[in-house]
């Protein structure tokens, strides 16, 4: 397909290929789809009410009379009754194992809609097309699919691939500073992982990211896209420790999001907050310099992010992060750094030192 400006980006797990579609007005191109279709007998679009107000109306138009489902907003969709309610709707339109679910929407909607195609007559092809920032650099790319149970957050899901991720930053015009900065947070996350380079690109790109331009934009969406289909490439499944790496900051950040009932936070702004902490306790753990945790810090600091709550204790945090599901044998597991491009894999967090480590965030 040619288009102006496209980056593709691809990867390969279990003999699958899945490709990654990246550039400016690119989902509602109607070239695109076709393609993407081909053999497809039925479409089932799957969004929640915001977003179909927004951008659904117009992708079901160049879809052409797909099956239109919405779940709910928020956390409700990642439930299995909205699961149960989405694949029912499909099983009374006629979709069968030659159909194509596409997700249109942010990680909630990916999540859910992910998790009906994994487990809809054993599995169905679909696409997703992320809405936000996080999803377009991160959530949307790498097949996990989930529902929350009433004692876990993404508790019950699926690694089920999908044949292809559309990054249309068209898409992300409506969206809020914050949901722009949590973007950026996860971006941040990648350039700590991976790239001094990318950190000091987004350092001094800051303002133009959050005003989105595209000239910016887009390649630092490739780049994270690129990262994280290299990671999934080599460890699907979370099997190898490769892929846990990608969890540098969400210990703490899923803790965080817990504490607060998720009210208090976006993803990437509680994700930052478990980034600050983690520069600290690799601090603590004599893996990472003083003062290399203070360049890293004086950048992370300024990003504007929610306080953390009064009165938050290590006592809780701790009690929180025991119950992550990426716990092993009942401890909760961190990504460290040693330095920009150099994380360590790490279990062996003790409380004290998460006190410890606490108290050192400025």
């Amino acid at each position: 397909m040619r288009f102006k400006g496209l980056r593709q980006v691809s990867y390969s797990v279990s003999s699958k290929i899945c490709r990654i579609y990246i550039a400016k007005g690119l989902a509602f191109n109607e070239e695109l789809w076709p393609g993407l279709l081909k053999g497809s007998r039925k479409v089932c679009l799957v969004t929640d009410s915001v977003v179909y107000r927004s951008l659904g109306r117009r992708l079901e138009r160049v879809l052409k009379r797909p099956l239109v489902v919405l779940l709910p907003g928020g956390e409700q969709a990642k439930r299995w009754k909205q699961v149960e309610r989405l694949q029912t709707r499909m099983v009374q339109a006629g979709l069968g194992r030659d159909s194509t679910l596409i997700a249109l929407g942010g990680g909630i909607v990916s999540d859910a809609a992910g998790l009906a195609a994994a487990t809809y007559m054993r599995g169905i092809r679909w696409i997703t097309v992320p809405t936000t920032l996080v999803g377009q650099v991160d959530s949307g790319i790498g097949g996990k699919t989930a529902v929350n149970l009433p004692n876990g957050r993404n508790a019950a899901g699926a690694f089920h691939q999908p044949e292809a991720v559309v990054c249309d930053a068209d898409m992300l015009a409506g969206l809020d500073k914050r949901a722009i900065v949590s973007g950026v947070c996860e971006m941040v996350k990648y350039a700590l992982l991976f790239s001094p380079a990318f950190l000091d690109s987004i350092r001094h790109h800051w303002r133009e990211l959050m005003l989105l331009d595209e000239g910016v934009l887009v390649p630092s969406i490739a780049h994270c896209a690129q990262w994280k289909a290299e990671i999934v490439s080599q460890d699907e499944r979370e099997e190898r420790g490769i892929r846990q790496l990608l969890n540098l900051g969400h210990t703490t950040g899923h803790a965080l999001e817990t504490l607060t009932d998720f009210k208090s936070f976006t993803h990437g702004e509680a994700v930052l907050w478990g980034m600050r902490l983690a520069v600290r306790l690799s601090v603590v753990k004599r893996l990472l310099s003083p003062a290399v945790a203070e360049d890293m810090d004086s950048f992370l600091v300024q990003i504007p992010v929610p306080d953390l709550p009064a009165g938050l204790n290590a006592g809780a945090l701790w009690s929180a992060m025991r119950s992550d599901k990426k716990r092993i044998a009942g401890e909760p597991v961190f990504v460290l750094l040693q330095g920009v491009g150099k994380p360590v894999l790490d279990a062996t967090v003790e409380r004290k030192e998460l006190e410890a480590a606490l108290r050192g965030i400025p």
